[in-house]
């Protein structure tokens, strides 16, 4: 689990890394609530992933995670 922690601290972080440069940007808005919500979807689909694709992989979301998976590294 330590590289999917590592990957969804990296997709925080940068998440916070492109409001800040969007505050330098013409006609663009840094706020901190588009932060939030990069931070609270992170952490959702990371729990989700996690729940579902790795502790419980037999119930239906977990398979077809896994069907996603077989897809695109087949």
């Amino acid at each position: 689990y330590a590289v999917n922690t590592v990957a969804a601290l990296i997709a925080i972080f940068y998440g916070f890394t492109d409001e800040i440069h969007q505050a330098f940007v013409p006609a663009r808005s840094a706020t901190m609530i588009d932060a939030a919500k990069d931070l609270i979807g992170v952490t959702v689909l990371y729990w989700l992933v996690n729940h579902t694709y790795f502790r419980s992989p037999d119930r239906p979301l977990g398979r077809w995670l896994k069907s996603v998976e077989n897809y695109f590294t087949a």
